[in-house]
């Protein structure tokens, strides 16, 4: 199976998507591909460095793209850090900011 098809949004008056509020540790449960590689051995892992990670095993093994991993720490490191996004706080702008950064 080669990759799935990219497309294109085109959404007049929106200047950004954001993630919504997930905690890091969830993550994982929203990437298919840390799914189905059997279990880690520790059940807290987060797939990055932790000896017997399955997902980190299947990197290794190709059964996990590698764009796909370094999106999914990307997105860990910036979950972690639990900062607002820029979008969600911006001094004197109009309306309220929805979760995700989407502004109504």
């Amino acid at each position: 199976a080669g990759r799935p098809p990219t497309e294109v949004i085109d959404t007049p008056g929106v200047r950004a998507f954001g993630l919504p509020r997930v905690p890091a540790r969830e993550l994982a449960r929203l990437f298919p591909e840390c799914r189905g590689h059997g279990d880690c051995r520790f059940s807290d892992c987060a797939h990055r460095a932790e000896p017997g990670c399955a997902v980190t095993a299947a990197l290794e093994g190709g059964g996990v793209g590698a764009d796909r991993y370094a999106a999914y720490l990307r997105l860990y490191a910036e979950l972690e850090g639990a900062a607002p996004s820029r979008d969600a706080i911006r001094p004197g702008g109009r309306g309220k900011t929805r979760p995700g950064g989407v502004r109504r």
